[in-house]
């Protein structure tokens, strides 16, 4: 039945909650242009338009029109030209979440948070506003200060204030208990006090300023302005909108001609539109943030000619100017869209143009805003927010280009790229494309969930056959650009563009389809060995103190890279330790630079073992052999000279293998001996002896030796006999003389800055729910002496590199702020960072670990007590009822919006649970907690609706109710205990009455015998709450109906309505009802009475009509006796009871399960069952009223038509 009806926009809202809506243009197409014809048509338009609407609305039919404001919620079902600020244009600012107001705003404010301010006022300019302030959340007393001035200059058509008066108090009478102008004050304080809300305006009560939840609610839904800004964004990138999105071109000649363009001159914008049709510009929000001015060449933007200005980016500034329009004629034709804008900020000069970024937290820093506001929160400073509502109209075309994505790594079934990199491929679905045209997808790999860019990228071109399909993007990575990564998961984001325009993207960071793993680095197991000095052919002390032999081991890192520890052994054996290689690394060494003795001549070096293969657990043991012989004594009259080659400084270890070339010259001093020349090479340690004629000067000298790389070269020094000398020494030979040279040369190694890094882990200590752990990241701060670093770390507590290389000696230290973490159901204590500062080291990297400690809240619970609206026994009546559920919850955040949802069990006597179909939602938000609380506890409600036929169902039966509560999509408790009685009702018993009809006397043979005849027999009562009930039945001669359902212990009348027999001239003598316990109406009654009491045993009635000798019917009322059964539909619950009539009988209708509803037809409460029966037709008389009232109005207009033809 209709509920309720609004004659100005013809809409009709349903019992259940349809709606159906009506506008002059159907009324015109349903009926033709004649209403045009009748003087003051518009009200028979009107007229009918309504009542077309009710009937639609009984029905469960619901039309819609563009006319319908509602459709502006829901801009992708509009195929014609809508305004997208439809919803918002009677504000000035619409403010999803908290506001703090310190300029001036000229028109009404919406709050869906809390509003505070300081000093300021409201002033209505414009005609015929609905309301001057609305505040959902209530009034911040703690940030407010001065007055909040409302001025609604009799421009507002209701009440000025629709606020949530929690915590504070309305008044209209002052101290002295006059009448006055309303005052807004926090609780307890009185009227005048500051901070406080002045209404300037006569004639509004006090008691008429609280919150309107059934009229704002919708307004301040963020989602529905969210989907708005989004499908705007999306349309404005369709495809088919080329023709209306601005280019952007070099100059304002290459902008000559029709089309809309753009340039830039200097970080200037110069806009050209298009007169006429709707302008797209689509902004990057860098781009739009660095920008200092836009100027507007003719055409302006206006209503007529609207510009639709998309802007990307999550934190955006509004610093330009704007030149080339006024707020008056252009601002109804702005309208600036952030659907990704979490920030906002207004540091410029004014914003013409209404502002659309539900998302944001708008920053208005200065300068005003000539248009509609619509953000999630925000600080309006500066000067004022001007009421200029957005007026232009957005024309979507064609469909939309969607994308998504779901990636694989290739070779791996459970999407975890190695380590040493891998491919990736993400295979792209999309719709709504352009066959035969070219696209690009850029792709690039993301962290999660902090969604920071790892600088991996792919593209791919490609050219749809079809509008939709699919399409892969590979990327190729290497272990370079992976390994940082290890352990942690990565996600695919990719954007579609076409031509150069971005048309769809892909961006969701917690998306799985398109997320990955990195393999997990593991620490590598090390182990270590000894290494030792051993001399052959010499001893020990032929060497001077402290030296030490220089011996290399080399081995390749896990990177594939040659590492090189240079190891100093002491002549006397004593063993030297190198640990910390990892395990399963061979191990080689050399000796680069052999010492030399005096008199010796070193021969070789053996490593026993050549090499060595790290084992975990081990030491192994390597023995460096030194081998050296004695050098003979010269021949009689000869002398020796030997030359030996040494090497020192720091670069010794990378001259290995070098040769060196010397020249020996003598010349004999008397002349008589031949002169002595000879050229040759030594390796480091090497020597060799020269025998020599006595009486010769000899001298020797070194080639300057060839560069080596990492190392510079500085000099040889000699030394004879151990003593140094000059450059090319001379030696003068005697007979049986041996003189030792030693040549050394030095090298000192080039010092390339030592680099290293840092390592830095997070462990989360309280927290012991691993999978919630693995979903978390945190961030921590290193800086060191000019530069810093971000590190995102997993809360698995892995170590993660740094990225950056520093000089070994670099001190870095370490902050973070863990706070901005939240983990649900946990409270932040503390964090450790330990240590709090390194040193950079050269080989080893330095580890930090980051301990944060939390302890965990309150487990969220609910408890439920199930109560039967009017039986405080919790009783059910047969017929249906209501049941409220009130669920106690503890553990819950303050301020939070949660979900309960409730359905209703059947429990058998031995504990066997069923779902009944029967369920219900409720949706609510807690307050605010304690002062030193972090969670509240409260109740909220739940009610189940049971009709008739599920209570009858179920009859004399045990239910229970079963609630689970969720956050957003995530269920956090459930209280469903089958035992427990809080929760359980019963269903009242039922009886069956079992009705045969019997017709006796002189014509019942031919009425037994007649196909065609019915008799409708009426049962009603009255329940416990007053309420009458009714079910109607078809019954025919000789066939027993069963009447189910019956309420026991209730007086039940029992009535025959109607009665039809094709056989003619019959007429009844009498009406006799009959059946134990039931009590036939006395004289000419048709009426009967009984009272069931046994829920088990169905009590048998016979209905008997009996003819007459002269064959009439004699029925004490006159019925109508039209053909057929009736309808067994009764009225709703507390609506009139309406005389059914007699309608043909129809085919049997599919039974219905339990709290399901005969398709077409909505199901009152307190229908009955009845079993047996004749069909039920199903039949809503309103509908068919409503339906009569439609064709009564056109016969009146058809009338109407006459009258005026006759004329």
């Amino acid at each position: 039945m209709v509920k309720r009806c609004n004659l100005t926009h013809h809409v009709c809202v349903s019992s259940s909650g349809q709606i159906a809506f009506m506008y002059f243009s159907e009324v015109d197409g349903m009926m033709g242009s004649a209403f045009d014809r009748f003087s003051g048509s518009k009200g028979v338009k009107r007229t009918f338009a309504t009542l077309v609407a009710a009937a639609l609305a009984v029905g469960g039919l619901s039309t819609t029109t563009a006319g319908s404001q509602e459709l502006d919620f829901q801009p992708s079902l509009q195929t014609e030209s809508y305004n997208p600020l439809a919803p918002y244009t009677d504000f000035n600012v619409v403010a999803f979440g908290d506001l703090h107001k310190v300029a001036e705003s000229e028109g009404p404010v919406a709050v869906g948070g809390k509003l505070s301010w300081a000093q300021t006022q409201i002033i209505a300019k414009r005609s015929a506003l609905p309301v001057a302030l609305v505040v959902q959340g209530g009034l911040d007393w703690a940030n407010s200060a001065g007055d909040l001035q409302i001025n609604p200059g009799h421009r507002v058509t209701g009440h000025p204030l629709s606020i949530n008066l929690e915590g504070s108090t309305a008044l209209d009478r002052d101290n002295n208990n006059a009448a006055v102008q309303i005052n807004v004050v926090k609780d307890g304080q009185p009227y005048g006090s500051t901070p406080k809300i002045q209404v300037n305006e006569n004639g509004h009560r006090a008691n008429q300023s609280g919150y309107d939840a059934d009229r704002w609610d919708t307004l301040l839904r963020a989602d529905a302005a969210e989907d708005i800004s989004d499908r705007l964004a999306a349309a404005s990138r369709a495809e088919c909108q080329a023709p209306h999105v601005l280019k952007q071109v070099e100059n304002e000649q290459a902008a000559a001609g029709q089309e809309p363009a753009y340039w830039m001159e200097g970080g200037r914008f110069y806009v050209k539109l298009k007169e006429g049709v709707q302008n797209i510009w689509n902004l990057d929000g860098e781009t739009f943030s660095n920008t200092t001015e836009i100027t507007f060449r003719s055409p302006a933007p206006t209503a007529a000619t609207p510009l639709f200005t998309n802007i990307s980016g999550t934190d955006v500034t509004f610093r330009s100017n704007l030149a080339g329009v006024s707020p008056d004629a252009n601002a109804p034709g702005m309208l600036w869209n952030f659907p990704e804008a979490e920030d906002l900020t207004l540091s410029g000069d004014s914003i013409i143009g209404s502002v659309l970024a539900p998302r944001a937290h708008f920053d208005k820093q200065q300068a005003n805003v000539d248009g509609n506001i619509i953000i999630r929160s925000g600080e309006l400073r500066g000067s004022e927010q001007h009421h200029f509502p957005f007026a232009g109209k957005f024309t979507p075309c064609g469909s939309t280009p969607e994308i998504g994505t779901t990636v694989k790594v290739k070779d791996s079934d459970t999407k975890v790229l190695p380590l040493s990199g891998g491919i990736l491929v993400d295979t792209v679905s999309y719709t709504g494309l352009t066959p035969g045209v070219r696209y690009n997808l850029e792709g690039e790999l993301r962290t999660v969930p902090a969604g920071e860019a790892t600088g991996i990228t792919a593209t791919h071109e490609f050219t749809p056959d079809a509008a939709n399909g699919t399409t892969e993007v590979t990327f190729e990575i290497s272990g370079d650009q992976i390994s940082r990564y290890a352990g942690q998961k990565l996600v695919v984001f990719e954007y579609l563009n076409r031509g150069g325009t971005r048309v769809a993207q892909h961006t969701d960071p917690r998306d799985e389809a398109q997320t990955f793993t990195v393999e997990q680095k593991t620490e590598p197991k090390t182990g270590q060995f000894t290494l030792k000095k051993k001399l052959d052919g010499i001893d020990a002390d032929a060497f001077p103190v402290d030296t030490s032999f220089l011996v290399n081991a080399t081995w390749d890192s896990e990177e594939g890279e040659e590492v090189t520890r240079a190891v100093e052994l002491s002549p006397d054996g004593t063993p030297v330790t190198v640990d910390n290689i990892p395990v399963g690394t061979t191990v080689t060494f050399s000796e680069p630079a052999p010492l030399t003795a005096t008199g010796y001549h070193f021969d070789r070096v053996e490593f026993d073992p050549a090499s060595l293969t790290i084992e975990e657990g081990g030491n192994g043991e390597v023995t460096a052999t030194n081998f050296y012989s004695v050098i003979p004594d010269p021949e009689p009259g000869w002398g020796k000279i030997t030359v030996s080659k040494e090497l020192a400084g720091t670069g010794v270890e990378l001259v290995d293998g070098e040769e060196f070339t010397f020249t020996l010259r003598c010349a004999p001093t008397d002349g008589t001996i031949l002169p002595v020349e000879e050229t040759f090479t030594l390796l480091a340690g090497k020597s060799r002896s020269f025998d020599i004629p006595e009486g010769m000067t000899c001298v020797i000298a070194e080639e300057t030796p060839a560069a080596v790389d990492g190392v510079t070269y500085d000099g040889v020094d000699y030394i004879v006999d151990d003593q140094p000398s000059i450059l090319n020494p001379e030696i003068e030979t005697s007979a049986d003389q041996h003189v030792s040279v030693k040549a050394t040369n030095t090298y000192t190694r080039v010092e390339v800055p030592a680099m290293g890094h840092f390592q830095v882990r997070k462990l989360v200590e309280g927290v012991q729910d691993q999978e919630l752990l693995e979903e978390l990241s945190f961030e921590v701060e290193a800086t060191w002496d000019g530069g810093s670093e971000t590190l995102t770390l997993p809360a698995t507590g892995d170590f993660v590199r740094s990225t950056t290389e520093l000089p070994a000696g670099t001190v870095v230290s370490f902050t973070e702020s863990p706070e901005e973490v939240v983990i649900p159901g946990h409270t932040f204590v503390s964090v450790d960072i330990a240590p709090r500062s390194v040193t950079v080291n050269e080989d080893d990297p330095v580890r930090v670990t980051v301990t944060n400690t939390y302890t965990e809240n309150a487990v969220p619970a609910i408890s439920t007590t199930a109560e039967v609206t009017g039986s405080p026994a919790k009783v059910l009546p047969v017929t249906g009822g209501e049941v409220v559920d009130t669920v106690s919850y503890t553990g819950l955040r303050p301020n939070t919006e949660y979900v309960l949802t409730g359905e209703l069990v059947h429990v058998t006597s031995d504990g066997v649970v069923t779902p009944t179909g029967v369920s219900a939602q409720a949706t609510f938000t807690t307050g605010n907690a304690g002062e030193g609380a972090t969670e509240v506890s409260g109740e909220a409600t739940v009610v189940f609706d049971i009709d008739g036929v599920t209570a009858a169902q179920y009859a004399g039966e045990k239910l229970v109710v079963f609630e689970k509560l969720f956050l957003g999509d995530v269920e956090i408790a459930v209280h469903e205990d089958p035992e427990d009685e809080a929760q359980s009702f019963t269903v009242e018993p039922s009886g069956d009455v079992v009705i045969t009809k019997t017709v006796t006397g002189s014509n019942a043979d031919q009425i037994n015998a007649d196909e065609q005849a019915r008799f409708q027999i009426v049962a009603s009562w009255s329940d416990d709450m007053g309420v009458e009930h009714r079910t109607t039945v078809d019954v025919v001669p000789g066939e027993p109906v069963t009447l189910s359902g019956l309420p026991l212990n209730t007086e039940i009348t029992l009535s025959e309505e109607g009665a039809y027999t094709s056989v003619p001239d019959v007429r009844w003598a009498d009406i006799i009802w009959s059946g134990e316990g039931v009590v036939d109406g006395t004289g000419d009654s048709r009426e009967a009475t009984v009272t069931l009491t046994d829920p088990g045993i169905p009590l048998q009635i016979v209905l008997d009509n009996r003819a007459s000798v002269t064959g009439l019917i004699i029925i004490p009322i006159p019925l109508p006796l039209v053909p057929g059964g009736g309808s067994s539909v009764p009225p709703p619950v507390g609506e009139p009871d309406i005389p059914a009539e007699l309608t043909p009988v129809a085919a049997p209708l599919t039974p219905t399960e339990p709290g399901e509803t005969t398709p077409g037809a909505t199901r009152p409460t307190g229908e009955t069952p009845v079993k047996g029966a004749l069909a039920h037709t199903g039949a809503d008389i309103l509908w068919i009223a409503g339906g009569a009232a439609v064709l009564l109005l056109a016969g009146a207009w058809l009338t109407i038509r006459g009258r005026r033809n006759k004329r």
